[in-house]
């Protein structure tokens, strides 16, 4: 994404959503995520995004089993 369409982007959503209008105000404009086109991007997105789900999912059922029930208490124990 560009600046320009990140700069267009956030303009609407700061007109639409006041969470973002906020953050905005304290934080400023975000930095733009400047990556190639083509194939390889999507394909590294996809696997990326299933590799933090799947990693996501395997550390909480580790955790999971070392809990008696899912509670702060509970967590704070382990």
């Amino acid at each position: 994404m560009d600046n320009k369409t990140l700069r267009l982007g956030m303009q609407h959503l700061i007109q639409v959503d006041p969470d973002i209008k906020e953050a905005f105000i304290e934080l400023g404009m975000p930095e733009a995520r400047m990556r190639s086109s083509g194939f390889e991007v999507f394909l590294f997105t996809i696997i990326s995004q299933q590799l933090s789900s799947k990693v996501a999912t395997a550390i909480m059922e580790r955790v999971l089993c070392l809990m008696e029930g899912v509670t702060p208490e509970q967590f704070i124990k382990i």
